[in-house]
């Protein structure tokens, strides 16, 4: 994991990354692809976003409200 040495927050809210970031660029690093196959491949798809809580303090915030049944067949 990387040092991060920004601002600290409590809540980030922004979009994930798409899980083929990490290969395409491995993929790249090593010859395997070209720089313009990475960069089509790097293009955003669909976006979607994530909340993230990083502190004690941002946690202390949920409530718990509701439980529900998934039907995994579905």
């Amino acid at each position: 994991m990387g040092l991060y040495c920004g601002p600290k927050y409590d809540l980030v809210f922004g979009p994930v990354a798409n899980d083929d970031v990490y290969e395409t660029l491995q993929l790249f690093v090593n010859g395997a692809i070209s720089r313009s196959y990475a960069m089509e491949r790097l293009k955003v798809k669909e976006l979607f976003n994530q909340l993230v809580f990083k502190t004690e303090k941002a946690l202390a915030f949920l409530r718990f409200v509701r439980a529900e049944v998934v039907d995994e067949r579905r």
